[in-house]
């Protein structure tokens, strides 16, 4: 082995360094270059994906502001009809009061100061049904007027 090299010139040496050098400097370059478009690529993906997430917590807080607004309203909503429901049965609780209270008959039972509550249990359906019949034969010449509180206290109470 050492007489192959010996028979080698120093010229030969060099251009072998020299070869060899590049060669190296050619697998080096290589592995950069690819490190280079790593970092490039994960940079770009670090970007978008940035870029994205802020436009997608702005739509979600688009979305729960929306949404709030449109929860205020229907509880505002709910908030008056309930209100305006419960002045109309107190008003009818009065009338049938006063009507029962001239023509001698008895009493409607039911709980004045809770209104907006039906007084049953909430699975005796078929008493309310009872009950509101009774009020609609009790009342004769208003007796359209206490069907519809009858057919709207029945959607209410089933619902």
């Amino acid at each position: 082995m050492l007489a192959l090299l010996s028979s080698l010139g120093i010229k030969d040496c060099i251009y072998g360094a020299l070869i060899l050098a590049l060669l190296s400097f050619g697998v080096y370059e290589r592995a950069h270059l690819i490190n280079e478009g790593k970092a490039d690529v994960e940079r770009q993906l670090a970007a978008s994906t940035a870029k994205l997430t802020a436009a997608n917590n702005a739509a979600l807080a688009k979305q729960a502001a929306d949404d709030a607004a449109a929860i205020t309203a229907l509880e505002t909503s709910y908030a008056n009809a309930l209100k305006a429901s419960d002045a109309n049965a107190s008003a009818l609780a009065v009338r049938l009061r006063n009507y029962l209270a001239g023509s001698g008959k008895a009493a409607v039972p039911g709980n004045t100061a809770a209104p907006g509550k039906p007084d049953a249990a909430p699975g005796v359906s078929d008493s309310v049904g009872r009950a509101l019949q009774g009020v609609v034969a009790a009342a004769g010449h208003d007796g359209d007027k206490v069907a519809a509180l009858q057919a709207y206290i029945t959607a209410v109470c089933h619902e």
